[in-house]
């Protein structure tokens, strides 16, 4: 289980303290916890909250959106389709 499903997990279950230890991993290791296919498992406004944070760190914006456009290619259309609009409106990653 990746951190995305960690914190999936203490959000249903009210576990504030593990929900945002995982919140916060998340922020701090984006890069890598969106290689993980459980980070498809977002829904779109979790995926947005995400890139909207002030939290999130990258080096570089551009880096999220670099990896987003080659690693989405894989994705099904309708997911690749939300990310780059959320990429657009909520992020100027490109």
């Amino acid at each position: 289980m990746s951190f995305v499903g960690i914190q999936s997990f203490a959000d249903m279950y009210s576990c504030t303290e593990l929900e945002s230890v995982a919140r916060r991993y998340i922020y701090s290791h984006f890069l890598d916890v969106i290689q993980h296919d459980e980070f498809l498992q977002l829904t779109t406004d979790r995926f947005i909250e995400l890139l909207k944070s002030d939290q999130l760190q990258v080096n570089t914006e551009e880096q999220v959106g670099k990896y987003l456009i080659i690693e989405c290619s894989q994705f099904p259309l309708n997911i690749i389709l939300v990310l780059y609009k959320a990429i657009l409106l909520h992020r100027h990653l490109i």
